[in-house]
């Protein structure tokens, strides 16, 4: 499972440097399939929250919010620095899935998607610097 996470945001970044500067030449220049290119670039548009782009990332993370909530348990060890990045994804896996079940119920406007789910990526820096302390630890 662990191999699949990255191929969530994998995807969507081949997307944007191979796929969209091809539709919009094909639109720009009038190429052949250019009547096709135009929907496929409104698919693709990385600016609203519900494209195709932005929706391959957003599941991306939620594999990290479940693969959060999964080893948090796991990572609680003897060190303050695994407590901390144990807590932490914990609360990131819980906080990306209240967010995405506000999403679901109709609870959060398609406006807000963005700021709301960002502020709770930036919990998944916490994780990282307190396991940088207990990989020094261990070197």
């Amino acid at each position: 499972m662990w191999f699949k996470i990255p191929i969530f945001f994998i995807i969507p970044k081949f997307i944007a440097i191979w796929t969209i500067p091809q539709l919009v030449q094909a639109i720009s220049t009038g190429a052949t399939g250019a009547e096709l290119a135009d929907p496929l670039l409104r698919i693709l548009n990385v600016s609203i929250p519900f494209s195709l782009c932005t929706s391959f990332d957003y599941l991306g993370f939620w594999l990290y919010g479940v693969f959060g909530l999964l080893v948090a348990g796991l990572l609680f060890g003897e060190s303050l620095s695994s407590k901390v990045a144990a807590i932490s994804t914990g609360v990131f896996g819980a906080v990306f899935h209240c967010l995405l079940v506000a999403l679901l119920m109709g609870e959060l406007a398609s406006a807000d998607v963005e700021t709301m789910f960002l502020g709770s990526f930036a919990v998944l820096l916490v994780p990282v610097i307190a396991m940088m302390f207990r990989f020094k630890q261990e070197m």
